[in-house]
C-alpha cells in the first residue's frame, strides 16, 4: 500500500470512534449538488447561504482541546462549499489533528479536481459513498478521478458501501469501481466499509430500507464524539435527525458561541454518560422494566432503542430512577469492563496514551 500521512489510517480511525471525545464532526450543512434518492439528510444544492463566522470561531475552539485527535467533516457535500472546507482544514491541520473527510467523489471532474488539491494535500482520510443511488448522478470517470487524484496525495480510501439487500448490486459496483481505480490489487489501496440502509431523510418512505432488519444489541460508537453544527450547536451524535436540530433536545448543547462549555455540559449530562457506558438496547430493556411503560414501539435500529429509552427516563419517577441506577451499576460490575475488550482490543499508537476506559458507576440519587 502507498505509504499514508503520519501513519494514520481508517483501522486507527475506526479505534478512535470508540474512545470518547478522541474524535468529533463537522457538519458543514446539507448542501450537495447530488441529490441521491437515498439521502438521509435530504442534502440539496438549493439551501439558502448561511454565515460562517460562528463555525470557524467554533472549529478554532476544537482545534486547541488537547485530548482531541481526529476530526471527520460531514454534509451534505463538504466540497461542495470548497472555501470553507480549505478554511477548516487549514484550521485543524496546523493544529495537529488528523482529518477525515465523508463525500460522494462529485468533485472528481476535470474542472473541480484542481481545487481540491491543497485540501487533498493536508487530510489523512476520504469516506466515499460508492453505490448505485451515487452512480445515477455521478459519472464513473469522475469518481474514479477523484479516488486517484487522492491517492495520490497520501490520502486513504475507504467506500462506504449499501449492504444487507437481497442482491449485491451495490458492492458489486463498489469493487468495480475500485478495481477501475487500482487494478486488481485495489484491496492493497483502499477498502470498504459495508453499512445498512437508513430509512431517514429522502430514503424515510423507501419501503426496502424501512424494513431493513438491523441489529442494535451493541455500543453506540457515535455517541463518544460530538458533532459540530453550522450554528455552533455541539450535538451528542451523528445522527441523521440530531444534525438537522430534530430528535430529542437534550442532545444538543449551545452556550453563547463557546464550544468548550457546550463540550462540558454534553460530558456531564447523566442521560448521555448512561449511552457512553451501556449499549442503548440495554438501556431500553432496563427502563422499560422500571418504567412499567405498556406503550412503547419495538425498536428496529440502535437510535430508535436509544430514543425510546430517553422518553421511558424522563417520565419515571424518583423511585423508579433510583431502581434503575440500581439495576444499572449491577450491570456494570457484571459486564462494564467486556465494554472496553471489545471496544478496543489492540489500540493504534495514536490512542495507546490515552485513557480507554470511560465507564463509570452511577450512585444511588
Amino acid at each position: 500500500m502507498m505509504d499514508l500521512k503520519n501513519g494514520f489510517d481508517w483501522t486507527d480511525f475506526d479505534a478512535l470512534r470508540r474512545v470518547p471525545f478522541a474524535t468529533m464532526g463537522v457538519f458543514l450543512s446539507t448542501l450537495c449538488p447530488v441529490q441521491c434518492g437515498h439521502c438521509a439528510v435530504e442534502a440539496t444544492p438549493h439551501l439558502k447561504a448561511t454565515p460562517i463566522h460562528t463555525l470557524v470561531r467554533s472549529v478554532e475552539e476544537m482545534s486547541e482541546l488537547p485530548d482531541l485527535v481526529a476530526v471527520a467533516i460531514t454534509g451534505g457535500e463538504p466540497f461542495f462549499e470548497i472555501k470553507l472546507l480549505k478554511t477548516l482544514v487549514d484550521l485543524l491541520s496546523n493544529a495537529g489533528k488528523r482529518i477525515v473527510i465523508y463525500t460522494s467523489g462529485y468533485w472528481g471532474s476535470a474542472e473541480i479536481v484542481p481545487k481540491t488539491i491543497s485540501v487533498l494535500q493536508a487530510i489523512d482520510g476520504l469516506i466515499l459513498g460508492i453505490d448505485l443511488y451515487h452512480r445515477a448522478h455521478i459519472p464513473d470517470a469522475d469518481l474514479i478521478n477523484a479516488i486517484q487524484h487522492a491517492r495520490k496525495h497520501g490520502v486513504w480510501i475507504t467506500a462506504q458501501v449499501l449492504t444487507g439487500f437481497e442482491s449485491e448490486s451495490h458492492l458489486d459496483y463498489a469493487r468495480g469501481i475500485l478495481n477501475k481505480s487500482f487494478g486488481g490489487s485495489w484491496e492493497s489501496h483502499a477498502r470498504i466499509d459495508e453499512c445498512p440502509p437508513v430509512a431517514s431523510g429522502r430514503a424515510k418512505n423507501k419501503k426496502a430500507f424501512r424494513q431493513f432488519p438491523h441489529t442494535f444489541d451493541g455500543f453506540c460508537d457515535s455517541i463518544n464524539g460530538p458533532t459540530l453544527l453550522r450554528d455552533g450547536t455541539l450535538a451528542a451524535c451523528c445522527n441523521e435527525e440530531i444534525v438537522r436540530n430534530k430528535g430529542p433536545a437534550i442532545f444538543r448543547a449551545r452556550y453563547r458561541n463557546n464550544l468548550r462549555q457546550s463540550l462540558d455540559h454534553i460530558k456531564n449530562q447523566p442521560i448521555l454518560r448512561y449511552l457512553g457506558a451501556f449499549p442503548p438496547a440495554v438501556l431500553f430493556t432496563l427502563a422499560l422494566f422500571c418504567s412499567r411503560s405498556k406503550k412503547v414501539k419495538q425498536p428496529i435500529r440502535m437510535c430508535d432503542a436509544c430514543w425510546e429509552f430517553i422518553d421511558l427516563f424522563s417520565v419515571m419517577d424518583e423511585a423508579q430512577r433510583k431502581k434503575f441506577d440500581k439495576i444499572a451499576n449491577i450491570w456494570l460490575d457484571a459486564g462494564g469492563e467486556k465494554r472496553e475488550r471489545a471496544s478496543i482490543e489492540s489500540p493504534p499508537d495514536c490512542v495507546k496514551a490515552n485513557k480507554l476506559n470511560n465507564v463509570q458507576h452511577f450512585p444511588d440519587k
